[in-house]
């Protein structure tokens, strides 16, 4: 079989390189998330959009638009995009995300897409995904006790990829 028409991208293509930055947790009664940044390097985002990812979230869950399910995940934020996972009551190894773009570093312009459309998370993002399966995975296997509720939430991914 030949694979000459196949991942064919253009000769441009690049890349590049990121860096992903832990931003706190965010905290609702029925819901604790870890706040993630992806950026760029060299091109950090600016404050004042993770302040508002933080409060765009909130408001979400707020409203019920953000399902708790099992009340731990994360969300991933990117210059016009915005992942939220959460772990699943009914199968707590399925990760059940959000994906939202906006423009120009505007959350107020946030709109949910369709993730059977676009896609669930980006090759960037796996990475942050992959270091949450290995916490959610040691949460699992362990007694899931507070304290073993506060390892996972502790354990986070901050380095470039």
């Amino acid at each position: 079989m030949s694979y000459q028409h196949l991942a064919n991208l253009p000769e441009n293509y690049c890349l590049g390189e990121k860096e992903v930055v832990f931003n706190g947790l965010v905290t609702d009664p029925s819901l604790v998330l870890k706040l993630y940044s992806m950026h760029d390097v060299e091109k950090p985002l600016e404050d004042i959009l993770v302040d508002d990812s933080k409060e765009f979230l909130k408001n979400e869950i707020q409203i019920r638009r953000i399902n708790p399910y099992l009340g731990l995940g994360f969300a991933i934020l990117s210059k016009d995009m915005f992942n939220v996972a959460r772990w699943d009551t009914t199968y707590p190894i399925v990760l059940q995300n959000q994906l939202y773009s906006f423009d120009n570093g505007d959350l107020s312009s946030a709109k949910l897409l369709d993730i059977r459309e676009i896609g669930t998370f980006c090759i960037w993002e796996l990475s942050i995904v992959n270091h949450e399966k290995e916490a959610w995975f040691n949460f699992l296997i362990s007694l899931r006790r507070e304290q073993d509720k506060k390892d996972y939430l502790n354990s986070v991914a901050d380095r470039l990829i």
